[in-house]
């Protein structure tokens, strides 16, 4: 964490209320994320997002397409697991799995 936000529970309170955390949002959907997940908490790495948002920014995701893997398979009717097994059998060769994403999307 900065150590504007250490010093300051206000500073942090401040920087949440002008930049879009909403007190009445359901729960899961307005939480803390760093947009870059190897720096700290900071003002110019934070934004409010959602629970779903936040799980497709992990260090652990498989990134195709500058996307998660999970992500792309929901926005094209594909089945995670099936590709995921893919991927782990194939010694997680991402290229290899874009190329094999990109012939089972084109051919729908």
């Amino acid at each position: 964490m900065c150590d504007e936000w250490k010093n300051s529970t206000m500073a942090f309170v401040e920087w949440a209320n002008a930049n879009g955390y909403d007190k009445t949002a359901a729960n899961g959907e307005c939480t803390i994320d760093r947009i870059d997940v190897n720096k700290d908490y900071s003002p110019e790495n934070c934004r409010w997002v959602s629970i779903a948002a936040q799980n497709n920014n992990k260090r652990s995701n498989i990134l195709v397409f500058g996307m998660s893997l999970k992500r792309f398979c929901y926005l094209n009717g594909l089945n995670y697991k099936t590709e995921f097994n893919w991927f782990s059998y194939h010694k997680r060769d991402v290229k290899l799995l874009e190329e094999r994403l990109m012939k089972k999307t084109y051919e729908k």
